[in-house]
């Protein structure tokens, strides 16, 4: 199950807001023009002045019925140096579930921090050992994996 389908078994039916960023480049342009036409509140999107936007290529195979994605991070990185404490409260306010992919793991902990603080449940989708994933699973509410990711994890360590 992925992180859209749990979301969608959850009863969540779209994102409201998002924060996260991106380059003032034209992928980036495209992605907040996408995500606006959509109805995705991007007002707390950082635009670095600077750098590239993330992009991901996905290549499907019907004959096998399998997807590859090929992502390339932005740059620079988002920390947490780029959210300001107001608009990460409000960012927050109103969210029924913060979810995290958990790439950028200071960023993600910090929201993931102020997301319990706010008592709002946390969904993480937890492709495969990340730095910093420990972390973030001690807050996770709900976590989404491949049916093998369990046992490569240290459950011990927060259990």
């Amino acid at each position: 199950m992925t992180g859209q389908r749990c979301a969608d078994w959850l009863g969540i039916s779209h994102v409201e807001s998002l924060q996260n960023m991106v380059a003032d480049d034209s992928q980036g342009r495209s992605i907040l023009d996408e995500l606006q036409a959509d109805g995705v509140d991007t007002s707390f999107i950082v635009v670095s002045k600077e750098g590239i936007s993330p992009f991901t290529y996905i290549i499907v195979d019907n004959q096998t019925k399998t997807r590859t994605c090929i992502h390339t991070a932005g740059y620079p990185p988002m920390i947490p140096d780029d959210l300001s404490k107001s608009s990460l409260l409000s960012a927050l306010d109103g969210v029924k579930i913060a979810y995290f992919d958990g790439s950028l793991p200071d960023t993600a902990l910090v929201v993931a921090q102020e997301a319990v603080r706010k008592n709002t449940p946390i969904l993480i989708d937890a492709e495969r050992p990340r730095e910093g994933l420990d972390d973030l699973l001690k807050l996770a509410d709900y976590v989404v994996c491949s049916a093998n990711f369990p046992a490569v994890l240290p459950w011990k360590k927060w259990m």
